[in-house]
């Protein structure tokens, strides 16, 4: 054989390794995200609309015995001519000068919608006689019902002055209140007394005169 001949080498063969299972990594559970409960979205209460147009309501607390000639004149303007006689009026400085004028004899304060309809309803009649309702509202006024009319009137949309030309009587003859007066009429109000102006009470005294 000859010198320069190499010989082949067999490759060695390739031991496996046995390979251990790998042991699979516990991971840990994710948080649970908290449950949103959806926030209740508030109802805003119903609230009586602005009034746009501000009458007044005023009623004759004292009787004509006694009453010195220029507060009866002031009286009669106000049409508030016998006791327990209630009226709507337009809130002007000039109203109010003439209600402060006969404070002793008087009680006022702002008149809102639902005054305003118990008002008419219970105490309300044309010139000619008939009781306010709404049917007769409907035919002679236009309007759906006497609730509508206080409002078309605290709107601004029929003013006092049509209502009297139209027939409606503008005073409201009350009763004496069923229980009686909570304070003396002798005295003005806020001080034990039920004359002169009021801030939110005359609709519980109006409730008890018609």
């Amino acid at each position: 054989m000859g010198t320069g001949t190499k010989r082949k080498t067999k490759p060695k063969a390739k031991v496996k390794r046995a390979v251990k299972p790998r042991t699979p990594r516990k991971h840990a559970p994710a948080p649970k995200k908290p449950e949103l409960t959806p926030t209740p979205v508030p109802i805003p209460a119903k609230k009586e609309p602005v009034p746009e147009k501000s009458y007044l309501l005023a009623v004759r607390l004292k009787g004509e015995f006694g009453t010195p000639s220029l507060k009866a004149k002031t009286l009669e303007t106000l049409r508030l001519k016998r006791k327990f006689n209630a009226v709507l009026l337009e809130n002007s400085p000039a109203t109010v000068g003439m209600l402060r004028a006969v404070k002793d004899y008087v009680t006022w304060g702002e008149a809102k919608t639902n005054d305003i309809t118990t008002l008419m309803r219970k105490r309300g009649k044309f010139s000619d006689g008939p009781a306010l309702t709404d049917e007769n509202i409907r035919e002679r006024l236009g309007e759906p019902s006497i609730q509508e009319l206080a409002s078309a009137l605290t709107q601004g949309r029929v003013s006092l002055r049509a209502l009297w030309e139209k027939g409606v009587n503008p005073v409201f003859s009350l009763r004496p209140p069923s229980g009686g007066f909570e304070g003396t009429i002798k005295r003005p109000y806020g001080s034990g007394g039920e004359l002169g102006k009021r801030k939110d009470s005359l609709s519980n005294l109006i409730a008890h005169m018609v």
